[in-house]
């Protein structure tokens, strides 16, 4: 079910009480592709598109996404990934013409898809509207999508993303860009337990439809040691556990694919009996990528450290 997102005139940011972000692209120059300008996030597109930074006037610049500088029209998804989840997060939108659902934000908690929000245009010139996420936790991805752009408008731009680094963080090391162009996501749901209890599934998501995936630990530190185009994100020695398979949509190379892998189921069964309360342990999917532009034919998510509780 989709909520109304809260929209008004103005951005209103957190207090100065926690260390608040605030990403402006205004030290950006214009006419320059986003993407890894900044340590706190990372900002990609759909196939065949890209961020670029455009001046709407007296310095103030924003993001807006399309194919190419010569066709902006701010139609083309825009995703978000932060470098460690982030919590209070907001932003602006630039311009949302039109009237009723103009664009969805999909909100990764802890890896996660968890939630959909509509951003509700009222019709008119636009203006801009502010984006409260605020109500989301240890947000690692965003995903700007389903964009409606009137008749005669340059669709919608953002600026400002404004957010707090969870006090915690759990995620590390960089995933591998796949042959179909998607950046795999880790997460987890669930907590991980010596004594059993309810599932803690580690997943991935975005992954190549209808491909093999495994899921490795490690229980003697991180690790970014590069390898067939990607990264080794857990120290060595590095244990697998069993092979999972998606299913994904119908073509056999798009991204849809997921996986998901119980790790309490794995440490109730003693495979490992070193799996015991307070033990850090480090997990990593690899995956089988067929593609050409896949060094290896290996594709690799990022890092996910948990620490077994009782």
């Amino acid at each position: 079910m989709f909520a109304v997102l809260r929209i008004a005139a103005a951005l209103a940011f957190a207090s100065s009480a926690s260390a608040q972000t605030v990403l402006t692209f205004d030290d950006l120059p214009a006419g320059a592709v986003i993407a890894h300008a900044y340590s706190q996030a990372s900002f990609s597109s759909s196939f065949g598109n890209s961020n670029f930074v455009l001046n709407i006037g007296a310095g103030d610049h924003i993001l807006i996404t399309g194919s190419s500088l010569l066709d902006l029209d701010g139609e083309a998804d825009t995703y978000v990934d932060f470098m460690t989840p982030v919590d209070g997060l907001s932003f602006r939108a630039i311009q949302p013409n039109g009237t009723g659902v103009v664009a969805r934000f999909r909100i990764f908690e802890n890896g996660v898809h968890t939630a959909t929000e509509d951003l509700i245009g009222l019709g008119g010139a636009g203006g801009e509207v502010a984006v409260d996420l605020g109500a989301y936790s240890h947000v690692t991805r965003l995903e700007i999508v389903d964009i409606l752009v009137s008749p005669q408008e340059n669709g919608i731009g953002w600026d400002d993303f404004a957010f707090t680094p969870s006090a915690t963080s759990s995620f590390y090391c960089t995933a591998k860009t796949n042959s179909q162009g998607c950046t795999p996501i880790l997460g987890f749901t669930g907590n991980l337990q010596a004594s059993g209890g309810n599932a803690c599934n580690v997943v991935a998501s975005s992954v190549l439809s209808h491909k093999p995936g495994l899921l490795f630990y490690g229980k003697n530190g991180p690790a970014a040691l590069p390898f067939q185009g990607g990264l080794l994100c857990i120290a060595a020695p590095r244990h697998r556990t069993g092979a999972v398979q998606d299913s994904g949509g119908a073509h056999p190379l798009d991204c849809s694919g997921t996986y998901s892998f119980d790790f309490n189921a794995w440490i109730a069964s003693g495979a490992d009996p070193a799996l015991v309360a307070g033990q850090h342990v480090w997990l990593q999917y690899f995956s089988r990528d067929p593609g050409f532009a896949a060094p290896g034919n290996s594709g690799f998510t990022g890092g996910l450290e948990l620490v077994i509780a009782p």
